[in-house]
């Protein structure tokens, strides 16, 4: 239990490092601004700045995700997941919260859920950057349910001697 806490923790200051570091390229902290770059209006900057903040929380919330999952707890993996789309299911974050969502779902060996999962992800998002992996998941899914139905099939008629 100590471990995990202590990952997480660390995964926490390694998401906050990230994040101040993100924040001073964005907002022209780290480098200066290219020459054909467009001055921004002060409400352009305030609406830019809050956008990158709620990625940022997105993102943050991701990881706690991610790490809830990898320690076993899905139910709660998947209560932040469903919280990112919900804050959001537009987003290349909310993308990657509902393919970990079918991850998860492979791990409880709910294929069915895990295919919905991967399927709303192919159909939202065709142009994530992770998608072959996610069809790759799906047809994994879609098989290992089929195979389930006819295990169960058997058990129930017994084997057929044709």
């Amino acid at each position: 239990m100590h471990r995990h806490l202590k990952r997480f923790a660390s995964l926490c200051m390694l998401c906050g490092l990230l994040i101040s570091l993100n924040g001073c390229f964005l907002f022209g902290g780290g480098g200066g601004e290219s020459k054909n770059a467009k001055k921004m209006t002060k409400e352009e900057k305030a609406a830019a700045k809050k956008e990158a903040k709620a990625e940022e929380q997105f993102a943050t919330t991701l990881e706690v995700g991610l790490t809830l999952k990898d320690a076993g707890k899905y139910e709660e993996a998947l209560l932040i997941y469903t919280e990112t789309i919900a804050q959001d299911s537009t987003t290349l974050v909310a993308a990657r919260a509902m393919h970990e969502m079918g991850n998860v779902y492979l791990e409880m060996l709910d294929y069915e859920k895990a295919q919905m999962a991967y399927e709303r992800v192919m159909q939202q998002f065709p142009a994530f950057e992770a998608n072959e992996e996610v069809k790759k998941k799906f047809e994994f899914a879609k098989a290992a349910q089929q195979v389930r139905i006819e295990r169960l099939k058997v058990a129930k008629e017994g084997p057929s001697m044709k």
